[in-house]
């Protein structure tokens, strides 16, 4: 009686032996198609895949958030000059003449900082089987960024008309004082009157993506290095704004638009046509 149940006990080991070593075999055959996927195509896009919902949210929200770009850019220029003016008087009077336009600018990249926290996760679950830990990281950094620039100009938009009138109030006692206060508090409307999180933060974030996607070769060639110039003139900017050196923000600024509705109308696509 016991020789059987040993017979039998031997034959269920070498079974589970013969399992081990078929899956074994099956990993690393895996293993292999894997690699030998990544090698014959560069741009095969390995780890997971955002689901349909989550590229079609981010997919449209980024190329929103291009046009958004474009249009706050446009904006700049067509205001009346005395909008852009650096004397406080001109240009509180163009608020008051002009409250509309004085406030579209602010309005339009509120809606941009929406918009691209709609499109932050799609856009970093391209790259995240590259390095998990630091796309997390960066991922933060950028919902940081785009939620403080939606805020600041929010905030910006609907307090500048008040502030106006109130510099011009001439029933209000101590009219002067009001003056010297708002001039000295405008940059104090703003939570990120530099521009650290707006475009600090965010520039991390895509060249953080870039670059894994360079390396880790999980997006075109073209769009990596795209957003790798992004992230620079997000840098630029930040850089023109703590420096204040202002021709380099309207370099930074100008070209930089364009960049940013290349990289994020490709990224969007790119996510729009995946299946």
């Amino acid at each position: 009686m016991v020789a059987p149940k040993l017979r039998t006990m031997g034959r269920a080991t070498s079974t589970a032996s013969d399992a081990g070593t078929r899956l074994s075999t099956a990993e690393d055959t895996s293993a292999v198609v894997v690699q030998a996927t990544i090698t014959a195509d560069p741009t095969a896009e390995v780890g997971p895949v955002p689901d349909r919902t989550m590229r079609q949210v981010s997919g449209w929200c980024a190329i929103a958030l291009a046009v958004t770009y474009v249009v706050a850019g446009l904006l700049s220029f067509v205001v009346p000059a005395d909008l852009r003016s650096d004397d406080p008087p001109t240009y509180w009077r163009a608020v008051l003449a002009n409250p509309a336009l004085a406030v579209a600018g602010f309005w339009v990249i509120a809606l941009g900082g929406i918009l691209g926290l709609g499109a932050i996760g799609g856009i970093s679950a391209l790259v995240s089987a590259a390095h998990a830990g630091l796309v997390r990281w960066a991922q933060n950094l950028a919902f940081l960024g785009f939620a403080v620039s939606a805020v600041s100009f929010a905030r910006l938009a609907t307090v500048t008309y008040g502030r106006g009138l109130t510099y011009f109030c001439e029933s209000c006692t101590g009219t002067d004082n009001f003056k010297k206060i708002i001039d000295g508090t405008q940059p104090l409307v703003q939570l990120d009157p530099q521009g650290w999180f707006s475009f600090g933060a965010v520039g991390v974030w895509v060249l953080v993506i870039s670059v894994l996607a360079l390396r880790a070769r999980l997006l075109p060639g073209g769009l990596a290095i795209l957003g790798i110039a992004l992230a620079i003139f997000y840098g630029l900017a930040l850089a023109s704004n703590i420096f204040g050196i202002d021709a380099l923000f309207t370099v930074a600024s100008s070209v930089g638009v364009l960049v940013a509705l290349g990289w994020y109308c490709w990224i969007g696509m790119h996510l729009l046509r995946m299946r």
